[in-house]
This record gives C-alpha cells, sequence and structure tokens, in this order.
C-alpha cells in the first residue's frame, strides 16, 4: 500500500498529492493569509454558484446535527446581526415567504407547531413586545378580522364552550366582574329592543312549552334537560316579538348555536329544510 513519506497518511488525491498533507498546508496558509482567503473563496463561489450550492447542501446533509449546533452558536454570538440581516432580506422578497407559505401549507403549519410548542415562553414575550410597540394597528386588524369571520368565530366558540363548560363558566364569570358597566349596557340594550318590539310573557309560558314539546328540544328533537332555554323563534335582533306564541323551549347547545339567525336559515343549515 502507498504511504505519504511525509505523515505515513494513505488517502491520495488523483494526482497523486497526499490528502492529508495538502489540507494541512491549505489550513496554514488560510491561516497565514486570511484576506487572500476570503477573496479567493468569494471568487471562486461567484464562478461556480451551483457547485458551491449543491457541496454545501451535501455538507448539511450529512452534518445535520452538527450544523444545527454550529447555527445556533453562531446566532447567539450575532444575534443583532442576523436580526438586521433577515429584517433587509424580507423587505427585499416581500412575497417570497407567503408564496411559500402557501405551496407548502402542510409543512409550513406543522414546523411552526413544533417551533411554538418547544418556544412558548419565548412567543409569549415576542407576542407582548410586538403588541405593545403595535397597539393601535393590533386591535385594527383583530376587529377586521372578527367582522369579517364572525360566522367562523361564533362556531369556534360554540364548541369550546360545549367542550369547556367549568372554563366557560367561570371566564364569564371573571369578564361580568370585571365589565360591570359593558353588563348594564348590554342587558339595557336589550330591554329597549323588547319595549320598541312590544310584548310580555305570561307567567308559566316554560311548563306550557314543556307539556306541549313533551320534553324535548324544538329543534334537534332531543330531551330538553334540566338546563333548557326560552328562545325567540322570531330573534328580537330581527324584529321578533316577545309575545308566548313567538317563543320555544331549545337545549342550551342549540340555542347558542341559533343565536339571532332566522328560523328558516338556521333550520337549513341543520339540513330540516330545503
Amino acid at each position: 500500500m502507498k504511504t505519504c513519506k511525509k505523515c505515513g497518511g494513505t488517502s491520495f488525491y488523483s494526482n497523486g498529492r497526499c490528502k492529508p498533507c495538502a489540507i494541512a498546508r491549505a489550513k496554514k496558509w488560510h491561516a497565514e493569509n486570511p484576506d487572500k482567503a476570503k477573496t479567493a473563496k468569494k471568487k471562486y463561489a461567484d464562478v461556480n454558484r451551483d457547485k458551491v450550492r449543491q457541496s454545501n447542501r451535501e455538507y448539511a446533509s450529512r452534518n445535520k446535527e452538527k450544523m444545527s449546533a454550529y447555527a445556533k452558536e453562531y446566532r447567539a454570538a450575532n444575534l443583532q446581526k442576523e436580526l438586521d440581516r433577515s429584517a433587509r432580506w424580507r423587505s427585499a422578497n416581500p412575497d417570497y415567504l407567503k408564496n411559500y407559505y402557501y405551496a407548502n401549507k402542510g409543512v409550513s403549519q406543522q414546523r411552526s407547531k413544533a417551533w411554538y410548542a418547544s418556544n412558548k415562553e419565548r412567543c409569549n414575550l415576542m407576542s407582548a413586545a410586538y403588541y405593545r410597540s403595535n397597539k393601535e394597528k393590533c386591535l385594527a386588524e383583530c376587529k377586521a378580522y372578527r367582522i369579517s369571520n364572525r360566522e367562523r368565530i361564533n362556531k369556534w366558540q360554540r364548541e369550546w364552550r360545549e367542550k369547556n363548560k367549568d372554563k366557560a363558566r367561570i371566564y364569564s364569570s371573571r369578564w361580568r366582574a370585571k365589565n360591570i358597566e359593558k353588563c348594564r349596557l348590554i342587558v339595557q340594550n336589550r330591554r329597549a329592543k323588547l319595549r320598541a318590539n312590544g310584548g310580555v310573557l305570561t307567567y308559566g309560558i316554560s311548563e306550557k312549552l314543556y307539556k306541549l314539546q313533551r320534553g324535548k328540544c324544538a329543534c334537534c328533537g332531543k330531551p330538553l334537560g334540566k338546563n333548557y332555554q326560552l328562545d325567540h323563534i322570531m330573534p328580537v335582533a330581527l324584529g321578533g316579538v316577545n309575545e308566548d306564541w313567538n317563543i320555544q323551549l331549545l337545549r342550551a347547545t342549540c340555542n347558542y348555536q341559533k343565536h339571532a339567525k332566522h328560523p328558516i336559515t338556521f333550520m337549513q343549515e341543520r339540513g330540516f329544510l330545503l
């Protein structure tokens, strides 16, 4: 077996040069001539861009843990520099990230969830800091989103309340305690609507309807149970009057889902009417 007379190595290039000796010479030259080495490296990268990228990808795939550790260490030591570089790149490529997200939505969402799960405290601090410095913008965006996604939000809230009844009661009682004036205004506005629409319910209407409906929900037909609610068939918000003939008993879930919807629209959504 051929061996190097200088280092005793057995690995050689195709031109016959010893690999360990060549690497050692290159490292020594780079250490003695850092500026020349940097210029030469940049020049080679500009001329052989695709080749360098492919080589970097192959090296990164072979040394994932090493590259990850190096990236974390470098970012920690040069955080502000990296943040500035990222900001410059985002401003120069405003549509790239958005297009990539929609082209790889599933992968992007999984990656975001995994990162959030392992960096919850950091995310909370970042969110709080951003909100403090952009309060008006955040409030305007939230308001616009709620207006354009009202049905979706209401559905999500109903589903959450149904799955977390105890938590919902606690949150609701806390909110009422902190927002006494708002609660008064809500009740007052509803009373004003009832007075404007007219009508008064007679005593014992709940018992009468319970017997007429045979203890079942007027919407889904399931047993009413103990937590049933009185519902205006035509909602007060849509001009319904507060009279006995406009009242029905619904399960709490059905009443929350119906809310202020037109009765025909609501029943069509449930698949009962064509």
